[in-house]
């Protein structure tokens, strides 16, 4: 899942005329109780942009955050002035490591109850207090550089998980005001684990450069801007660090593995408990 995917559109026909491209990205919604990740990223818009494609194809690069259907929302006008609208559905599964180790958590939990429900069963001792107070516990915890003298900055809206976050960069020459035709290549990095989460490579630019985009991890990330000739001269690159905040998550993201772990270790008391008084039956019996 959260590996960088390159994503390609075209418009079919096109004779590698110019194209404006559109497009948003949606993130799946709420699947019920098994909630992911970033609950509060779900059903919400991850990217906003708008950019001119010379020869008519767009390319980028993108980490989808959590699992499910994404949905893609594209829109492209030739030179002609001929729009063509498209709706794509992307599925993207959940790393099975993941539910490898959901599976195991919830095993031994209920191995834990199983025990406890054997124990519970006899006449209580201190041990049998010892382990409440350990079940006990274990429910509360589930609880900018320039080159030359060309100036570039990045202008960031306080980014916020949930929602989307405007990255404006632009690039000047103090003699000419404006710079044209350089080709900017951009990247996103979420720094505690140096994983890239978007990047446009080589996107043609006037000097400046603006789309939406909603950081969905509270870290700190940086964003990166170089410009390059057509010839492959760099001539300016800009970085900028932001620190993403987040809203606290509801009363119900934050119950849910708690009533989860307290359904299993249940179902593993009652188990332990029936196969201990079926044991004092049989050896009832056998006396």
């Amino acid at each position: 899942m959260k590996d960088l995917v390159n994503i390609s559109v075209a418009v079919a026909g096109n004779a590698e005329g110019a194209v404006d491209w559109s497009f948003r990205l949606w993130a799946p919604q709420s699947e019920g109780f098994f909630r992911t990740d970033f609950p509060l990223v779900e059903g919400t818009e991850l990217i906003d942009m708008a950019v001119r494609a010379p020869d008519g194809k767009l390319a980028w690069n993108y980490a989808f955050p959590i699992r499910g259907i994404y949905r893609l929302e594209l829109k492209a006008v030739d030179a002609d002035g001929t729009a063509v609208a498209r709706t794509v559905l992307l599925e993207v599964n959940e790393d099975w490591t993941k539910w490898v180790f959901l599976l195991t958590f919830l095993v031994l939990l209920f191995i834990l109850g199983v025990f406890a429900g054997r124990v519970f069963t006899r006449e209580r001792s201190w041990s049998t207090q010892l382990l409440l107070g350990l079940l006990g516990s274990l429910m509360l915890s589930s609880g900018a550089d320039a080159v030359a003298d060309l100036e570039s900055k990045i202008v960031i809206t306080p980014p916020r998980v949930g929602s989307l976050s405007t990255i404006e960069w632009s690039v000047t020459d103090p003699g000419l005001s404006r710079v044209e035709d350089v080709l900017l290549t951009l990247k996103v990095t979420q720094l505690e684990k140096n994983r890239t989460l978007f990047g446009l490579s080589r996107l043609p630019s006037q000097g400046h450069f603006k789309f939406d985009y909603q950081f969905t991890d509270a870290s700190p990330h940086r964003i990166d801007v170089v410009a390059v000739l057509d010839s492959g001269e760099e001539i300016v690159a800009t970085t900028q660090t932001v620190q993403v905040t987040s809203p606290d998550p509801t009363l119900e993201d934050r119950l849910r593995p708690v009533i989860l772990s307290v359904l299993v270790v249940m179902a593993g008391l009652m188990t332990g408990r029936l196969s201990r008084r079926r044991a004092a039956r049989k050896s009832l019996y056998i006396r």
